[in-house]
C-alpha cells in the first residue's frame, strides 16, 4: 500500500519536475550565452588598443554587464535547483511552516 502511495506522489510531482528541469535547462543555456559574449567582449577589448573602431570603455560595460548577468542567472539557477531536487517543495515546506497547513495541490 505505502508503494502504491509513493508512486502516486510521484506521478502528481512529475509535471512539475519536468517544468523545474526545463527551468533549470534554460537557466544553464542563458548562462552558457552570457558566458560566451563575456568571452567576446574581453577579446575585443584586449585588442582595443590597437583598433579605433572598437570604444574600450563600452566594452569595458558590456562586460561588467554580462558579469552581473552571469551572477543573476546563477543565483536563479541555484534557487531552482533547490526547489526542483528538495525532497519537499520549497513553497510546500513554506506556506507550511507559515500557516501550519499543507499548500494547495
Amino acid at each position: 500500500m505505502a508503494w502504491r502511495e509513493d508512486r502516486a506522489c510521484e506521478a502528481q510531482r512529475a509535471p512539475a519536475a519536468s517544468l523545474g528541469l526545463t527551468v533549470l535547462i534554460e537557466l544553464e543555456a542563458l548562462r552558457l550565452g552570457t558566458q560566451g559574449k563575456a568571452l567576446l567582449w574581453r577579446a575585443l577589448l584586449s585588442v582595443s588598443a590597437q583598433d579605433s573602431r572598437l570604444d574600450s570603455d563600452r566594452l569595458e560595460q558590456l562586460l561588467q554587464r554580462a558579469g552581473q548577468q552571469s551572477e543573476r542567472l546563477d543565483s536563479l539557477h541555484g534557487r531552482a535547483a533547490t526547489e526542483l531536487l528538495s525532497p519537499t517543495p520549497l513553497l510546500a515546506a513554506t506556506s507550511q511552516a507559515t500557516t501550519g497547513k499543507d499548500a494547495p495541490s
